[in-house]
């Protein structure tokens, strides 16, 4: 099962459903306000992404990829980076500078909190196993393929193929 699959499957089934129901909101919740590795590692339910997506040697991307995804209120088939580049008027959703900083993100609690401030900006809502498979793979290829996203233009045929065909059909 492809990372993208493997996290959004994830979220669908332990996250999505919190306004609904109260035992996904708790783990949100529980999620969001944890401040060390071992409260979020002290879970069933992430302990067994970390084995799906063979994170067990990298806590820092595991934790950020969780917490993000707790973040996280709705999928949609658009990825985080065209929607923050979404224009408003005259002004995009995430100012450029801003996005120049995301950018400059290194994995671990500063990608952590750009992505959750980001996601704010978008209402939690975007492609949630493209934003996970992102997080996975954060590298200059990401970084390179969000950029072209972000104004909205077609992604060129390296960066494009980059796991890039995952779409929530439903």
């Amino acid at each position: 099962m492809r990372v993208s699959e493997t996290v959004f499957n994830w979220w669908q089934s332990h996250l999505k459903s919190r306004d609904f129901d109260s035992a996904p909101r708790a783990f949100s919740a529980q999620l969001r306000r944890s401040t060390t590795a071992y409260e979020v590692l002290a879970d069933a339910r992430v302990v067994s992404l970390a084995q799906d997506l063979k994170l067990n040697n990298d806590l820092p991307r595991l934790i950020t990829l969780v917490r993000v995804l707790a973040a996280a209120k709705d999928h949609n088939s658009q990825p985080l980076a065209r929607k923050l580049g979404a224009k408003t008027g005259e002004t995009r959703v995430m100012s450029e500078l801003r996005f120049r900083r995301l950018l400059r993100s290194e994995q671990g609690s500063e990608l952590e909190a750009t992505l959750i401030r980001a996601l704010r900006m978008v209402e939690g809502s975007c492609n949630l196993g493209r934003l996970g498979e992102d997080i996975y793979w954060w590298s200059d290829e990401t970084r390179s393929r969000w950029c072209f996203e972000y104004y909205g233009t077609s992604v060129p045929e390296p960066l494009a193929t980059l796991e890039n065909d995952f779409e929530e059909t439903t």
